[in-house]
C-alpha cells in the first residue's frame, strides 16, 4: 500500500515481505507513524488539549480536539503520542468522558457498539497515508 488511500473499512497495514515488515516495525519504534482516532464521548470541558496521565506506571500522552458538538455529547479527534494499551480509553475515562458503549471503561451503553474508530494512519517515509470514512451509524441518533 502506497500513496493516499481512502477506505470505508478499518485500516489494516499488511507487510508482504520480511523487509517490508522490518521497515513498518522500525517506523513504529521510531515514532514515525501518525495516527488519528475518532470517538463519541459525553461533552468534554475543554475544546482541545493533551491528556498526560500515566498508565500502569508508564508515561502516556494523548492530544485531543473536539470536532463536533451534538448536545450532551461530542465527537473528538484523538492523537496518541505514546502507544499504551487502551490509552485512549484510559484517558477519556480519567477525564470523566468515557467513550460511548465502552464496556471496559464505563461508557454509557447504547446500541451499535463502541464509538471509537481509526480515522487515519500515515507513515510519511513509506508514502503511506490512509484515511477512513466514518462508519455507518457512528454518530448515535
Amino acid at each position: 500500500m502506497t500513496g493516499v488511500q481512502t477506505c470505508a473499512l478499518p485500516i489494516w497495514l499488511i507487510a508482504l515481505s520480511k523487509s517490508a515488515a522490518a521497515r513498518l516495525y522500525e517506523s513504529f519504534v521510531a515514532k514515525e507513524v501518525e495516527k488519528e482516532y475518532r470517538a463519541i464521548v459525553p461533552m468534554l470541558p475543554w475544546p482541545e488539549g493533551s491528556f498526560r496521565a500515566g498508565i500502569e506506571g508508564k508515561p502516556a500522552q494523548t492530544d485531543f480536539q473536539v470536532v463536533k458538538h451534538m448536545g450532551a455529547i461530542c465527537e473528538v479527534s484523538l492523537t496518541p503520542v505514546t502507544g499504551r494499551t487502551h490509552q485512549l480509553r484510559w484517558h477519556l475515562e480519567a477525564a470523566r468522558s468515557p467513550i460511548l458503549a465502552d464496556p471496559l471503561f464505563g461508557g454509557i451503553m447504547i446500541a451499535g457498539g463502541l464509538r471509537l474508530y481509526s480515522r487515519r494512519i500515515a507513515i510519511p517515509a513509506e508514502g503511506i497515508d490512509a484515511t477512513c470514512e466514518e462508519p455507518a451509524g457512528f454518530v448515535p441518533k
